[in-house]
């Protein structure tokens, strides 16, 4: 069995930049219905893998339509000492414990009334509910078109959410540039987030290496960050300890796996205890 280097890895990611550049700009990032997405994921993967690994992603996606909701019904997921419900939807990819953990803790944060910010439109696609959208390439009614290092809000927000968007900034743009992904987090921590509130980021591990680093820097350092690494074809998800960034496993790697697409995912939630200076 070959072994890949994390640094064979990433290189190997960057294939990825053209297609996604020229995906999120024309809504790729929606979670379409079979088989419209079948045949998306399947041209995505031959343009980025080539075709013996679009055989795998094709069985994938077969199973997860297959076995998926018999398999996961009434099953869960565990974060820390939480269990949550896997998505109800037949899905292969990391959709199925991002999208129940981020709306499980917008649920719980805005209970009691609240603003919302979501830096990438893709909630509105699962379970759509009253809340600003900032994607910096999604043309859609009410979403607002900015560079997330360049957005400021007129007031700030009780709750900023992002699932699997962070990673992107940066690294799938016309200028890649390292460590923008960091920025981008520090800005919304600071900027956009009030006293009390709460950021809750999810984002695969061995996409972006600057993303990989948002686990050990601040705030997330501060925060809880669980690592979740896919266990098998049936799309199942277990927790495990944090890694290091800077030399993951290689079979952590997007894409570069067991499986395609996500191997593992940092589901994150860190509270702003107190106003720190702008910076």
């Amino acid at each position: 069995m070959v072994r890949l280097s994390p640094t064979d890895g990433y290189e190997a990611a960057k294939m990825i930049g053209d297609r996604t550049r020229l995906a999120y700009r024309s809504g790729y990032n929606k979670e379409s219905r079979f088989p419209r997405r079948l045949l998306l994921n399947s041209l995505d993967t031959i343009h980025r893998l080539g075709g013996a690994r679009f055989v795998q992603s094709l069985v994938q996606e077969l199973v997860a339509y297959a076995l998926y909701v018999p398999t996961h019904q009434g099953m869960t997921f565990r974060v820390g000492e939480r269990a949550i419900p896997y998505l109800q939807w037949p899905t292969h990819t990391e959709r199925a414990i991002e999208i129940p953990f981020a709306l499980r803790r917008a649920r719980d944060y805005l209970s009691g009334g609240g603003r919302c910010l979501e830096v990438g439109n893709v909630l509105n696609h699962w379970s759509p509910f009253s809340h600003d959208v900032l994607d910096k390439y999604e043309q859609a009614a009410g979403v607002i078109n900015e560079d997330v290092t360049q957005f400021r809000p007129t007031s700030r927000y009780d709750l900023v959410v992002s699932v699997s968007t962070l990673e992107h900034v940066g690294y799938d743009e016309e200028v890649r540039t390292p460590g923008k992904v960091l920025v981008a987090a520090r800005s919304l921590y600071d900027k956009c987030l009030v006293d009390g509130g709460h950021m809750v980021v999810t984002f695969p591990l061995g996409y972006n290496p600057s993303a990989d680093r948002l686990i050990v820097t601040d705030p997330f350092s501060r925060g809880q960050v669980s690592v979740l690494r896919r266990q098998s074809s049936l799309n199942l998800w277990q927790e495990i300890a944090c890694p290091d960034p800077e030399n993951l496993d290689p079979t952590l790697l997007y894409d570069r796996g067991l499986f395609v697409g996500a191997n593992a995912v940092a589901l994150c939630d860190v509270a702003k205890t107190s106003r720190e200076d702008d910076r």
